[in-house]
């Protein structure tokens, strides 16, 4: 834990600088670009991290059956970000044109969003295998240089050329770093084979396909915030939406330890009992420091808005409601990443029908020209996510309970 708020500390003093470093109007162009890689990325990693998990759980100790699994999902992955990268380019590239970017520029934004999504097709694929093989310790280390890296270059930018798109190109070069770190750190753990598994293939699919709907309203809703202020709003309200999503990173290095720690321990949980314990202690971990920090929000956040400038000192009245949310988003993920683990995800097929009729009433009842009613928005959004996640997770855990018993 105290390796991982280090990590954090690093990569939060990095954003930190970049947002002091640009204006509302740049910060606002990194901000959808940002954004649009993490919704590229979380699209075509459906199927493939559960797979990783559901199978890796039970072979993990097994050298050459983990080195097929890998080279089978990244040829999967592969595959997936062909077929999306091309809509993900154009989507990008018409937020950063209709909030004002100047077409001589847009080929800087998207080279960097290009490169990004090429090096973040592996990355968490390795990143699975070590946290399978309980190597927490060297996961963090990849983190940690990554961190320093990041951050020296941003000093250095911001002391000779603080530009949003060299910014930009910048963390990627950090990412292809991490990727090479964790890719070298895993070979000990894999066989040399090149080989790939049809029966694995099949079985990616077929936690793909079932929630590929699922899988583009997930993707889309990391940046709905972003296309709401992009369509209806302004840059400047991007950029106040990217700046307090860097706050929001508070929550990582609780969430990350749940990843890293108890997501692998559930995958291989043999019972019930074992499964419903570990939840249990990942879910206290995760809710006592982060309700602390909301009530610390609500008496002083000044303190938080004044690393981000004086620019932002407007936020006040939003911040506690933004992270709120980010907090619900949190509790959404970590529950989904167990069943996941476990690979009861086939039902999940009820969640995006349920949630677009509930934003379908938002959007009709609301009225999205301002930053309090695009929060309120999401915030509603969130809550019904997670109790219908809640649920699922209920019925999942208590049908295996039930089949557990009567074998």
């Amino acid at each position: 834990m105290s390796w991982q708020t280090i990590i954090l500390l690093l990569n939060a003093v990095a954003g930190f600088l970049v947002i002091r470093a640009l204006s509302k109007t740049d910060y606002g162009y990194y901000t959808i670009v940002f954004t649009t890689l993490t919704m590229f990325t979380n699209i075509t990693n459906t199927g493939i991290e559960p797979a990783i998990n559901a199978i890796g759980g039970r072979s993990w100790q097994d050298k050459n059956r983990m080195a097929v699994l890998v080279n089978t999902a990244r040829r999967f992955r592969k595959k997936a970000g062909l077929y999306f990268a091309l809509p993900i380019l154009i989507y990008c590239s018409w937020q950063l044109l209709h909030t004002g970017l100047s077409g001589q520029f847009l080929a800087l934004f998207l080279v960097s969003l290009v490169a990004g999504g090429a090096v973040l097709l592996n990355t968490s694929i390795y990143v699975c295998v070590l946290r399978l093989n309980g190597r927490v310790k060297t996961l963090q280390k990849a983190e940690g240089l990554t961190g320093l890296c990041k951050l020296s270059g941003i000093m250095l930018l911001w002391l000779l050329a603080p530009e949003a798109w060299l910014f930009l190109w910048w963390i990627v070069c950090c990412m292809a770093i991490q990727y090479a770190l964790v890719w070298f750190w895993s070979r000990p753990i894999l066989s040399t084979t090149s080989s790939t598994d049809e029966r694995i293939s099949q079985q990616i699919s077929d936690l793909f396909k079932p929630n590929i709907v699922n899988t583009l309203y997930w993707a889309f809703q990391g940046q709905i915030l972003v296309f709401l202020a992009a369509l209806f709003g302004s840059t400047e309200q991007i950029a106040e939406i990217g700046a307090m999503g860097r706050i929001a990173l508070l929550f990582a290095p609780f969430s990350l330890l749940i990843t890293n720690y108890f997501q692998p321990a559930v995958a291989k949980a043999a019972d019930s009992r074992e499964i419903s314990s570990n939840i249990k202690k990942a879910f206290a971990w995760l809710s006592i420091p982060a309700l602390g920090m909301l009530g610390l929000v609500f008496f002083a956040p000044k303190l938080f808005l004044w690393v981000l400038g004086k620019q932002y000192f407007n936020l006040e009245n939003y911040l506690l409601l933004f992270l709120s949310i980010s907090l619900l988003t949190v509790a959404q993920a970590v529950l989904f990443g167990f069943c996941s683990a476990r690979g009861w995800v086939k039902l999940f097929y009820l969640y995006t029908p349920f949630i677009l009729i509930v934003q379908s009433i938002l959007f009709l009842c609301l009225k999205l020209d301002s930053l309090h009613s695009i929060l309120l928005f999401k915030g509603i959004s969130e809550l019904g996510a997670l109790l219908l996640t809640v649920v699922l997770f209920l019925y999942s855990f208590y049908h295996f309970r039930k089949t557990s018993l009567t074998k």
